[in-house]
């Protein structure tokens, strides 16, 4: 990596991008092949914000993007950590990112709000964005919310949306072939929607003139916020060579991730009896995101089935100790809530 002003340029594998100390990624590249032109948080009233954030630059004041800091870079057994802080003055937040680079090309990317005084923003979320329109009838590979596997077809016919309802995605190349990138999308936990739009006459300013089609990652309808509230956007770039097989393996292995996150949070919200389950599986998903991230899918997926059954462990001792203490149910009641609350898992 080499870091210049406020960017990172990162060339790992066959893969090169820049880190902007804004907090986002830009002009990702496979085998030299230019594949994703922004990938990152916004946020609205218009202009967008991620013009904003692609241009890098310290901006007066009065604009969103008041002091940018230069980029700090950690380096660790499996590759780099980068990190990042904006301050947004209008909106009184600092955007905070992490950008944990493995040296296979994977990126884990954590980009956190946190306010320093009221404020409210309204459709915030995360977007990759594409230099192209169209895939001309390639096949983008997407898993549902209920674990159904499908294919996206790209037809300049279909207008400018593709629909709504995933939780990962994989994107083809299209010249190389076997070549993707998946995302795998984690948090925030509940969301909006996330879907696929074609954006015509959107040029990026200063990046890209033509027209792009973009990925709106767990959007928001709204944010409003005290001082030291926060709100954390999870996601993880997989860029690969390995083909069609192996895709649909990250696919399901990332919904699997996502329902362990959306039910983590949901433990961890309560936990007053089940720390150490809590910190026994926050220990789990950081050995996951490592072994995923160094092509191991099988033992990722091992791993994952074992943090669920952590997680409804914790549940179950949670909403049992809880009916027990306050409520002071029977026993026998008890195991009946456990076993209907614990099958909706």
């Amino acid at each position: 990596y080499n870091i210049v002003g406020t960017t990172v340029d990162v060339s790992v594998a066959n893969v090169k991008f820049k880190v902007l100390g804004t907090g986002c990624i830009v002009n990702l590249t496979i085998n030299d092949e230019l594949f994703l032109l922004y990938s990152g948080y916004i946020f609205w009233p218009t202009p967008p914000v991620w013009e904003e954030a692609i241009s890098g630059l310290v901006l007066e004041p009065t604009l969103r993007i008041s002091k940018v800091d230069v980029p700090k870079v950690e380096t660790f057994a499996n590759g780099i950590i980068i990190k990042t802080h904006a301050i947004f003055h209008g909106y009184a937040m600092h955007v905070y990112g992490t950008f944990t680079v493995y040296n296979t090309g994977v990126i884990v990317v954590n980009i956190t709000y946190v306010a320093w005084n009221r404020t409210s923003i309204t459709w915030p979320g995360a977007r990759n964005i594409f230099p192209y329109p169209y895939f001309n009838g390639l096949k983008c590979f997407v898993i549902m919310n209920n674990g159904n596997l499908t294919t996206l077809p790209h037809d300049d016919q279909q207008g400018w949306m593709w629909g709504r309802g995933w939780v990962c995605y994989a994107m083809p190349s299209p010249a190389t072939p076997n070549t993707y990138l998946v995302t795998i999308t984690l948090l925030p936990y509940p969301y909006v929607k996330s879907e696929f739009r074609f954006v015509s006459g959107v040029p990026i300013r200063g990046i890209y003139g033509k027209d792009v089609f973009s990925h709106l990652i767990r959007e928001l309808g709204g944010w409003t916020a005290k001082a030291g509230d926060s709100i954390t956007w999870l996601y993880i770039l997989y860029p690969h060579t390995k083909g069609e097989e192996f895709t649909k393996e990250l696919l399901t292995i990332g919904w699997k991730l996502d329902g362990i996150m959306s039910r983590f949070t949901q433990v961890k919200q309560h936990a007053r009896f089940t720390k150490h389950v809590i910190s026994n599986v926050k220990k789990s998903i950081t050995e996951c995101f490592n072994t995923l991230a160094m092509g191991d899918t099988r033992r990722a997926e091992s791993i994952v089935d074992s943090i669920s059954s952590g997680i409804v462990r914790a549940y179950r001792i949670e909403l049992g100790t809880t009916y027990f203490l306050i409520m002071g149910v029977p026993a026998a009641i008890i195991a009946f809530l456990l076993i209907k609350y614990t099958r909706k898992w």
